[in-house]
């Protein structure tokens, strides 16, 4: 599994905005406004088919971002990895909903080179 350089993530925030925005525009217009109901819920109220969402928009967003592949699980990705300096790992973990952290922190949060070299220098500026 391949990691965004900065560029990339900065392009995929530029995304997320808009698709954040989209989000919010499409659920406020759902017959069923409740936590339980689907964002993008078929005529009968089930789910709609992703793979068509993801041709519809992703892919169109991609290309406008200049970005090789952009799917839902990119964006899972993506916000975990850029939520790890806005909060601690039980905080992304319920913002992905899944049940176990260790989860969360060994799939959705790799290490971010800079990151660490900043927690390095703090100790060192600590203990020297």
């Amino acid at each position: 599994m391949g990691y965004c350089s900065l560029d990339c993530r900065k392009s995929l925030a530029q995304g997320f905005r808009r698709i954040a925005s989209s989000f919010g525009r499409v659920k406020k217009q759902c017959p069923d406004p409740s936590p339980e109901a689907f964002i993008f819920a078929d005529a009968k109220g089930g789910f709609m088919d992703t793979g068509n969402y993801r041709r519809r928009v992703l892919h169109k967003l991609a290309d406008e971002l200049e970005l090789p592949k952009l799917t839902v699980q990119v964006i899972r990705r993506t916000i975990a990895t850029l939520a790890q300096k806005k909060g601690i790992v039980k905080d992304v973990q319920g913002l992905l909903r899944h049940s176990r952290a260790a989860t969360t922190a060994d799939v959705y949060m790799p290490e971010i080179p800079e990151s660490v070299r900043a927690t390095i220098n703090a100790i060192h500026a600590v203990a020297g």
